[in-house]
């Protein structure tokens, strides 16, 4: 089965435009190992610090790895075929942001490029830290299989109790969504999977409060108060009354036909009194009275001095009072109704209220009977106030109107109480809101009792499977830090022999007997940094997985592991890259390594004894497969001098390259020449001649001279005439080098620089 990597980046480091590359292999069996070579510059880097994010985390990718110039960058890693695997790796950043990454391929990178030296040793002083936590669970001798397979059952069923349970939850929500209440209420926001099944079971008053809510959302927050009920009875003197009543009067000396005619028309005679005066005439029909008339207004004048008349007229203002009571009882009788029909309307809105009821006040008939009583008592003394009457009616009168008033009262605090509530009804309605959030929790938690008892039952067969999983692979686990030391002791003696060891207790590299600690820095050559930081690297993937079937996982991306080494530490590092799959128990199908390097040697010693399967070439953005098993440095320097010619950016590297490149001919071409100016001033190199500045762009481009140094300045033309000078050059003479490495040349192009 073949394996197949691709990858598109574009807005990090110098793939400023869009570059996309292809890595595979169609064998038949094959094993997806890749090496990549590519100059410095070229973006390999880069690369390794994309794949670091997805392993470290995103804040390692910071807004420095974005192209100068942009505003943000992408990188999308696609694996398909190998291991079954199949997936991709996406990243997105833009300036500012913590960047978006998005691994659905299974798969654990590891990556080791500079970042990783700076961020495990360099910062350290190449002093290892152990503090490692964690285990790695083996699959020896307890069989779980069955009991995984149980679990993962399990955990199906449970979520899809979860989901019931949620889908309640949802429900409710949106329920209460539409009644106004608010997604920042607190009561709202704890209407939880977790807080739910939390509850207690109990009681709910969801459907009542959400009647009072009905009714209290339809009522406008300026709502107007309800008025009191007033009746006035101080006006009415029934104390005197009684009294008056129960006493015996004198009664004016009169005859009892007089008296009997004039208590008949006893206002009548007040009022023409009155407005006589001292007049002699009738102030009704105007006639002048005569002596007789004279003589009846003396008696009438005799008879409204006296006692009796006073007694009867108190007694007729007295009715006329009850009447206007009656009156006024009227009236009471209707306003209480409008106000018993406002407060009935208004109560199911105040939970307080809904239970309550105005008072009833006596009917009209009970009051008329009263007054009725009393009044029939009056018109009895009125006619004889020398008999004493029997006032209790009176007194029923006064209790009757004593009731009355108590209960009006009654009817004004329970209003005055309503009008307290009303002030606050704005209030009211947002403590309703939340009281209904707090009973449709309720409400939800009892509709799913049944559910959420039997997610109670699965979530506590899991934990406890989960456990007894967990006991039984820890008789095979091992802590993670014992792990790494064990595989770092071991690459430190693969690589140093006996010259530095590793103490695994102390988790110190020693030299000789002797803890290095913070010593390290100064004593190890900058080689023997190099080394140490890639064992370490090799060792700590172990940090990288949990069980030891993660290991299947891993994706191993290397980035430059031999710089300042000899051949030697080459070859060793080479030896252990090859061991990575048995190192860590990794079946060859899911083996996933990609090498890069700018080192030809390095890259060429991979290819060729076979450590990788498939290599390629990363120069300018493109990616190609590599023609020949291995590269050389050659054929990279004439890419470059041909990139120029053709109107690249002139690198500071170019004259270095095309030193490279003469020198590649003069070790073949002529290597009895003592040296480079002896070679350039050849026979072989007559069509060179006439670039007199070649060996001085040698020199000063690859010695580091500066400006102030040079004979002469040499201008970006030149450089361009040189680069096809030398491309001509091998033309001509070797035009199978070019053709080997695809370049094409064209000799009617140097006339036109």
């Amino acid at each position: 089965m073949s394996f197949e990597w691709a990858f598109k980046v574009k807005g990090f480091g110098p793939f400023g435009n869009q570059a996309n590359g292809t890595m595979r292999s169609n064998r038949q069996k094959p094993i997806a190992k890749v090496a990549v070579y590519s100059g410095n510059g070229q973006g390999k880097t880069c690369l390794s610090r994309l794949f670091r994010a997805a392993e470290v985390g995103a804040n390692q990718l910071t807004d420095s790895n974005i192209t100068r110039g942009y505003s943000s960058g992408s990188f999308e890693f696609t694996v398909e075929g190998s291991g079954g695997v199949k997936g991709s790796l996406r990243i997105n950043k833009r300036s500012g942001n913590v960047p978006d990454i998005v691994n659905d391929t299974d798969l654990l990178f590891h990556v080791f490029n500079s970042d990783y030296v700076r961020d495990n040793l360099a910062s350290l002083k190449y002093s290892p830290s152990g503090k490692i936590e964690g285990y790695i669970v083996g699959k020896e001798n307890i069989d779980v299989t069955d009991q995984k397979k149980r679990l993962e059952e399990l955990r199906e069923w449970g979520v899809a109790k979860q989901g019931e349970i949620q889908t309640a939850i949802d429900q409710a929500q949106k329920t209460l969504l539409a009644l106004g209440v608010s997604k920042q209420t607190a009561e709202f926001r704890e209407m939880t999977y977790g807080k739910i099944c939390e509850l207690a079971l109990s009681n709910n008053a969801y459907d009542e409060k959400l009647k009072e809510y009905e009714v209290l959302k339809g009522l406008p927050d300026d709502l107007a108060q309800l008025g009191n009920l007033k009746i006035e009875v101080k006006h009415i003197d029934l104390d005197g009354l009684a009294a008056t009543l129960a006493k015996a009067h004198t009664r004016a000396a009169f005859s009892e036909d007089f008296l009997i005619a004039i208590k008949s028309k006893q206002d009548f005679a007040e009022e023409g009194l009155r407005l006589s005066g001292d007049g002699d005439l009738c102030p009704f029909c105007g006639q002048k009275y005569n002596d007789e008339a004279r003589k009846l207004i003396h008696l009438y004048t005799e008879y409204l001095d006296g006692q009796e008349a006073k007694v009867i007229s108190d007694l007729k203002a007295q009715d006329s009072q009850l009447a206007a009571l009656r009156e006024s009882y009227l009236q009471l009788i209707g306003s209480r109704l409008a106000l018993v029909k406002e407060y009935d309307r208004r109560k199911p809105a105040f939970a307080d209220f809904k239970e309550t009821a105005l008072p009833d006040i006596p009917a009209i008939e009970q009051l008329d009977a009263a007054i009725k009583s009393v009044t029939t008592l009056i018109e009895m003394k009125c006619q004889n106030i020398s008999i004493e009457y029997n006032a209790d009616a009176v007194a029923g009168l006064a209790k009757l109107l004593k009731s009355v008033l108590h209960t009006v009262e009654e009817i004004n605090e329970l209003v005055q109480s309503m009008n307290s509530s009303i002030q606050k009804i704005k209030t009211a309605k947002t403590s309703l809101r939340k009281t209904l959030c707090t009973e449709m929790a309720k409400k939800v938690r009892a509709e799913k009792d049944e559910a959420i008892e039997e997610r109670g039952r699965i979530l506590k067969e899991f934990e406890d499977l989960r456990n007894k999983i967990r006991n039984d692979e820890s008789l095979s686990r091992r802590p993670k830090r014992d792990a790494v030391a064990e595989v770092f002791e071991m690459l430190l003696h693969r690589m140093f022999g006996d010259k530095y060891t590793f103490d695994k207790e102390r988790f110190t590299i020693l030299f000789g007997h002797s803890a290095l600690n913070s010593d390290a820095e100064q004593i190890l050559s900058d080689g023997e940094k190099s080394i140490v930081a890639f064992c370490h690297y090799v060792a700590s993937t172990y940090e990288c997985i949990t069980e030891e079937e993660d290991a299947q996982k891993l994706f191993f991306v290397i980035d430059d592991p031999i710089s300042s080494l000899d051949y030697h530490f080459v070859y060793s590092v080479v030896q252990t890259i090859k061991t990575l799959g048995m190192l860590f128990g990794i079946n060859n199908k899911n083996l996933h390594i990609l090498v890069m390097t700018h080192n030809s040697a390095f890259f060429n010693m991979l290819c060729r004894n076979k450590i990788v399967e498939a290599h390629y070439i990363l120069h300018n953005g493109v990616l190609e497969q590599a023609k020949n098993s291995g590269i050389a440095p050659y054929a990279a320097h004439l890419k470059d001098i041909d990139a120029v010619f053709n109107g690249g950016v002139i690198a500071h590297t170019i004259g270095n390259s095309i030193r490279q490149v003469i020198e590649g001919l003069w070790r073949f071409d002529n290597p009895a020449a003592s040296n480079l100016l002896d070679y350039l001033n050849s026979d072989e190199c007559s069509d060179l001649i006439e670039f007199d500045y070649l060996y001085l762009l040698c020199n000063d481009q690859s010695h580091g001279a500066l400006l102030d140094d040079r004979d002469q300045s040499i201008d970006e033309d030149s450089i361009r005439r040189a680069c096809g000078a030398i491309l001509n050059h091998i033309y001509r003479r070797y035009p199978g080098q070019l053709k080997a490495i695809d370049i094409v040349f064209n000799e009617q192009a140097m006339l036109q620089i």
